[in-house]
């Protein structure tokens, strides 16, 4: 499968032609598991390609209901898929998440960590009328975005108000960002009845 990868950019028919059923089924496993079949870690660089050649196979192939992958924001047509930014996927130990027009975005868990504190803010987000979205994130979107921040155990919600000297919100936490962040420290402070299931107390000695 390796080998595969060293498909050069050129009529975008001929990569889809090269991607059989049994390719497609095993890019996708690569993908969820982070490995080849024979055991060999994917790098980052290589689940992204990966991701891509998912994203062109399932452009011609893959009913709109069982795609995995989606085609990437920016892109005009199939042909520049193989030659956009990398995707955000997540910090060294967080979730991601970013903001626009009003919009919570994090990416699908095809390549991320299923983290407590994502699923939590998620549900958050839910009950709080917030849409949510869970697809691939360019770069690019990031330096556009209107806030962003990180989730985590360690992290919880930290905003995240810079990247690359781009200035996210003018330097500052987004009120979206901040909403969240609240009602998360209120429920884990217990102050959300609703959520109290949640919580393990633990009794001071």
């Amino acid at each position: 499968m390796e080998e595969f990868l060293n498909i050069k950019p050129g009529s975008i028919e001929d990569i889809i032609g090269a991607i059989s059923p049994a390719v497609y089924d095993n890019l996708k496993q690569a993908v969820e598991l982070g490995k080849w079949s024979n055991g060999v870690m994917l790098s980052k660089t290589q689940v992204e390609y990966c991701m891509q050649l998912i994203i062109l196979y399932e452009s011609k192939y893959v009913s709109d209901d069982e795609k995995i992958g989606k085609e990437l924001p920016g892109c005009k047509s199939q042909v520049e898929v193989l030659s956009v930014r990398p995707l955000v996927n997540e910090g060294s130990g967080e979730n991601f998440f970013l903001v626009k027009d009003n919009k919570l975005v994090t990416p699908k868990l095809v390549t991320v960590l299923d983290g407590i504190t994502r699923k939590t803010i998620i549900q958050l987000a839910k009950d709080l009328d917030i849409e949510t979205l869970e697809r691939n994130i360019s770069v690019d979107e990031v330096y556009e975005c209107d806030e962003a921040f990180f989730t985590g155990t360690a992290a919880e919600v930290t905003p995240i108000i810079e990247v690359d000297d781009n200035k996210i919100n003018n330097g500052l936490p987004g009120p979206l960002t901040k909403k969240l962040q609240a009602n998360y420290f209120n429920l884990i402070r217990g102050k959300h009845d609703k959520y109290n299931e949640w919580l393990t107390r633990v009794e001071k000695k």
